[in-house]
């Protein structure tokens, strides 16, 4: 990937700063703490799942079945189990899987399962699925795309698979690959859908030229708050005693209120989660 030395936005850094701009330094800015995250389970659902429809679909059309499917998703579960996957106890581990399972099925049961998708995550790499483009000489836009159909008209409908119980839109996300995989493909994309695993819903926009500008727009006016210092002090939580960002700190032996290593953490405990980020920057 060719350097770039103007600002790279993905959706998590927006989202991030928006709701914390001390969250977003230990996320983004913070070299110690940078993209590193204790194991959570719901993380490990949706890596599985996620994982799941992507190895699913490279598959020829007509060789998937439902057993396919669940023998991918038994598969990646047995890759990261226990501990290793953030779950407490043996109950709800397979509380967690069988929301897994019935997030398949369900999928099944409400989409189509014979498309051949235009494209689909890389698996290897040194950050698997990225994907980067210039929006302009100081801006570009990077972020992971879960998949990429082409429409009969030649327009592109990009997909993104949710696995959380909240099923409205992500403001940022989808608006911001619009863009993204325009500029890569230099296609227009016409569509883009959040596919809501947890309760088989489908939200799709249709895709302008307007848009595309306002999400433009609107990522440059938030850039223009984030500071340019590397300092905590410069990074202010807005939310005070009622902020919760800084819990997953204190799990991975971070102080919250200084940025310094407290204790020592195994290595199982705080791993990279390249999933749960628009990663790599």
């Amino acid at each position: 990937m060719a350097y770039f030395s103007g600002f790279i936005a993905t959706p998590t850094k927006i989202r991030n700063f928006l709701e914390c701009p001390k969250k977003y330094f230990f996320y983004h800015v913070n070299p110690q703490t940078k993209r590193l995250f204790p194991e959570k389970s719901y993380f490990t659902l949706g890596h599985h799942v996620h994982n799941t429809l992507r190895d699913f679909f490279v598959q020829e059309a007509n060789a998937r079945t439902e057993e396919m499917l669940m023998g991918l998703f038994e598969t990646a579960w047995q890759s990261q189990v226990g501990i290793a996957g953030g779950f407490k106890t043996p109950q709800e581990e397979t509380e967690f899987k069988e929301r897994g399972v019935a997030m398949l099925k369900r999928f099944l049961e409400t989409e189509n399962w014979t498309v051949t998708p235009r494209y689909l995550p890389e698996k290897e790499g040194e950050f698997p699925g990225y994907q980067q483009a210039t929006v302009d000489s100081e801006l570009a836009f990077g972020g992971i795309v879960d998949r990429i159909d082409e429409e009969p008209d030649g327009s592109l409908h990009i997909i993104d698979y949710k696995t959380g119980r909240n099923d409205d839109p992500d403001e940022w996300q989808l608006p911001m690959y619009a863009v993204l995989v325009s500029r890569m493909y230099g296609r227009a994309v016409g569509k883009t859908s959040y596919i809501m695993l947890e309760h088989g819903k489908r939200h799709t926009t249709e895709v302008t030229i307007e848009g595309n500008l306002e999400v433009i727009r609107k990522v440059k006016e938030v850039i223009t708050q984030i500071p340019k210092s590397k300092l905590l002090s410069d990074f202010t939580c807005h939310l005070g005693e009622s902020c919760r960002h800084c819990n997953y700190l204190v799990e991975l032996g971070f102080d919250p209120k200084t940025g310094e290593k407290i204790k020592e953490v195994k290595e199982e405990k705080a791993q990279e989660q390249l999933f749960s980020a628009d990663l790599p920057f």
